[in-house]
C-alpha cells in the first residue's frame, strides 16, 4: 500500500449534541491547511486505520475535562495495543496499533486536547471551549508546518547524493 505523499489527517471526534464534547470536530472543520485531510467524526472506529496508513502524520483532536487539564495540551503518540478496542469505539494509541498491526506502519501521531467545561446536551460552546479552539488551531498549523519539515529532512538524510567534485 503507498502512502499519500504529503498528506497529513487531522481527525476531530466528540459528540457535538453534548456542548463541549463536540470541539474535536469543530476544530478539524477549521482548519485550513493544503495538504491536510481534516475529518470530523462522532467516534474514533477501526475504519479509520485505512486512512492512517495512507498519510505521513496524523493529528487527534478531543475535548478533555477543564477539571483535568485547563490547557490546550499537544503530545506525541505512540500505538499501544495494551489499549483494548471496546467494540466499535477505539482511543488514538489503540488505533494506531490496529493501524500497524493490519497494515505494516502507522505515521508519526500527536494528540490535541482542548479543556471544556460544559458537556451537558446542547449544542453551544462555552467561553474556555471557543478559547480552546482558536489556541489549538493555532497549535496544530505549527505542529503540522515543523512535522513537514522534519519528514523532509529525514529523508533528505536518509538518501544518498554523490559528494560534489
Amino acid at each position: 500500500m503507498s502512502r499519500s505523499a504529503g498528506y497529513a489527517y487531522a481527525i476531530g471526534y466528540g459528540n457535538e449534541l453534548r456542548s463541549d464534547d463536540g470541539i474535536g470536530p469543530r476544530v478539524a472543520r477549521a482548519l485550513q491547511l493544503s495538504n491536510v485531510k481534516s475529518i470530523a467524526v462522532h467516534q474514533l472506529t477501526p475504519e479509520l486505520a485505512q486512512a492512517l496508513a495512507n498519510s505521513d502524520l496524523a493529528v487527534f483532536i478531543d475535548a478533555c475535562l477543564a477539571s483535568e487539564n485547563s490547557q490546550v495540551q499537544v503530545q506525541s503518540l505512540l500505538p499501544n495495543s495494551s489499549n483494548v478496542i471496546a467494540g466499535h469505539t477505539v482511543d488514538p494509541r489503540s488505533l494506531l496499533a490496529l493501524t500497524q498491526a493490519i497494515y505494516g506502519y502507522c505515521p508519526p501521531a500527536w494528540w490535541v486536547t482542548i479543556p471544556g467545561e460544559n458537556f451537558e446536551l446542547g449544542e453551544n460552546l462555552s467561553p474556555l471551549a471557543e478559547q480552546g479552539i482558536e489556541i489549538a488551531i493555532d497549535q496544530i498549523n505549527h505542529l503540522i508546518k515543523t512535522a513537514r519539515k522534519e519528514l523532509c529532512m529525514k529523508l533528505a538524510k536518509s538518501r544518498k547524493f554523490p559528494a560534489a567534485d
